[in-house]
Formats: structure tokens, C-alpha cells, sequence
């Protein structure tokens, strides 16, 4: 609701998720999706480096075609990221070690 910048993510291959889709292109999307998804975490760990908050929003087809509308395009929304610095900077969470969470086989 504060940030000061919001960057609206879209994929150009992409439908809105409630048109249909043949199977070859939601496999496609699918996998544009996982890609930008990378993406988004590498903007994240950026701007975390140069001291800025972020908050990933992944839930956009709340207001899909609101924000579709708004943009004025057919592109699929993925998410949004917001951008600020942030107010506060809460204790890191306490983490569990590699050893409890990865099994080697």
C-alpha cells in the first residue's frame, strides 16, 4: 500500500488464465512462467543487495482484469513486485540446516 514503486510482471506469450488454451501452448506457458518466476527472484535478491524491500505478489488474478485493463494490454499478468525502502528491518528468521532439509540419494 506505501511502496513507491510497483513493477507489474507480464508474460508477452501469455493468455489471461481465464481463456482457454490448447495443451501446447499452456505447456509453453508453463514454462515461460517458471522462467519469469527466476526472474523475479533475481530481482529480488538485487534490490535486497542495494539495501530496498520488496514484496513478491503472486495473487494479481484478484483484480486480473482490472489491472489488465488498466495497462490496456492482452499480455498475461504473472505477479507484481513493490519496491521501497523499508521501514523497518525485522531479526532474520531462524533457519533450519542443510542437513535437516536435504536428502541425498
Amino acid at each position: 500500500r506505501e511502496a513507491p514503486v510497483i513493477i507489474l510482471v507480464l508474460n508477452t506469450n501469455g493468455k489471461s488464465p481465464f481463456d482457454p488454451v490448447n495443451a501446447d501452448d499452456r505447456i509453453t506457458e508453463i514454462c515461460d512462467t517458471l522462467s519469469i518466476g527466476a526472474s523475479i527472484q533475481n530481482i529480488l535478491l538485487k534490490a535486497t543487495e542495494l539495501g530496498l524491500g520488496t514484496l513478491w505478489i503472486a495473487n494479481t488474478c484478484f483484480a486480473y482484469r482490472e489491472l489488465t485493463e488498466y495497462l490496456d494490454t492482452k499480455n498475461q499478468l504473472v505477479g507484481a513486485i513493490a519496491v521501497g525502502y523499508p521501514d523497518e528491518s525485522p531479526n532474520p528468521r531462524p533457519r533450519k540446516s542443510l542437513d535437516e532439509i536435504i536428502e541425498f540419494r
